[in-house]
């Protein structure tokens, strides 16, 4: 029983001898990278504020936000949130094919592949749920970005979506 109770007592002591003085632990400080930041479409910092506010107040001040930022807000909650928000990608595709030419747009004309992809993955959502009838010349947009995708990696990952999409389109794709 003594022997428990100055093993208890004595126990921190013995960590701080071993690892330094409490509140480092003996550990360097970790310079941790700083995040990624897309140079042909960089993250807005309207984006980071409307993403810091509460659940109920993004999704007001969304719905007011006009369709492009929308799409903007929507990809970025996609792609830099861990794990991926979806949600807001959900909402703009409710408009169904109201929102297909600006999809259309983005995908045709944003300079970046990584944001290009993200807005092909509200592409998606809108084919499963609402068919692409509505804006013919998708496919041919999305087929002639997903040529002048240069990186591998990204051109195999927009391969394989727009072929999720033609699968997934209620329209027959």
């Amino acid at each position: 029983m003594l022997r428990h109770a100055l093993i208890c007592a004595l126990a921190p002591y013995a960590v701080m001898a071993a690892y330094g003085p409490a509140g480092d632990a003996g550990m360097e400080l970790l310079d941790l990278p700083r995040p990624f930041v897309d140079p042909d479409h960089p993250r807005p910092k309207w984006v980071d504020d409307l993403a810091s506010k509460s659940r109920s107040s993004a999704k007001i001040d969304f719905r007011r936000l006009d369709a492009e930022r929308q799409l903007e807000f929507a990809v970025f909650m996609a792609l830099d949130q861990h794990p991926a928000d979806l949600e807001w990608g959900f909402i703009l595709a409710q408009q169904g094919e109201e929102i297909l030419p600006l999809l259309e747009r983005s995908v045709s004309r944003d300079a970046s592949d990584r944001f290009a992809l993200g807005v092909m993955q509200i592409v998606y959502i809108v084919a499963a749920k609402h068919g692409l009838a509505g804006e013919p010349t998708i496919y041919g947009a999305m087929r002639a970005r997903v040529n002048r995708i240069v990186d591998p990696t990204r051109k195999w990952n927009a391969q394989e979506l727009l072929a999720r999409i033609a699968r997934d389109d209620r329209r027959g794709g």
